[in-house]
């Protein structure tokens, strides 16, 4: 674990190599676990802004739960976007069989200037606080299989593939410094 300004970062994010393979897990992060994405308070309330451009971009069943239910799920302590009965991300939706999200959808179409949740951003990565500090810890899946094995083929390290996410939650000098820490130790 390394200090990078006020984050801990896990050694794993330059050690471990991923590269994500939606074409092999299909969007299986969309579907599985015990919640949605984590959402920060900022978040809801942008995404409460873009919804009329997210909405468009999703099918009439996560319309429907999202008009009756809100998008956010705050069982269980955390604040995280609502969920089908099936574990499906209300904002997922499928084209061609692979799950993708709505809320990025809009966002690549102009539509809306939230590209969709830091967690999902960051993913594999888990973002944790800890009083004055964050945690970056890699999540290790079983449904990540496919990416390990594409990140080793192509030798891509965590840290690499989740820069563009990393700087949009800590900024483009926060990473330039974090990847020369981690690379050198």
């Amino acid at each position: 674990m390394k200090i990078v300004e006020h984050v801990l970062v896990s050694d794993s994010l330059i050690e471990s190599q991923f590269a994500c393979n939606v074409a092999a897990c299909k969007g299986a992060c969309c579907i599985e676990g015990d919640l949605g994405a984590p959402l920060a308070e900022h978040e809801i309330e942008t995404l409460k802004k873009a919804l009329p451009s997210v909405l468009k971009e999703l099918d009439k069943k996560s319309q429907n739960l999202i008009e009756k239910e809100g998008f956010v799920d705050y069982s269980l302590g955390q604040k995280s976007t609502q969920c089908h009965e099936d574990g499906l991300c209300v904002f997922a939706t499928s084209q061609n069989g692979v799950l993708q999200c709505g809320i990025e959808k809009a966002y690549q179409k102009g539509n809306t200037n939230f590209q969709k949740p830091i967690s999902c951003h960051l993913y594999p990565i888990r973002e944790k606080a800890y009083g004055a500090f964050t945690a970056l810890n890699y999540h290790k899946w079983d449904i990540c299989q496919a990416a390990c094995q594409k990140g080793q083929e192509e030798e891509i390290s965590l840290l690499s593939f989740a820069k563009d996410a990393l700087e949009r939650r800590f900024g483009k000098a926060w990473y330039q410094k974090a990847k020369k820490i981690l690379q050198n130790s």
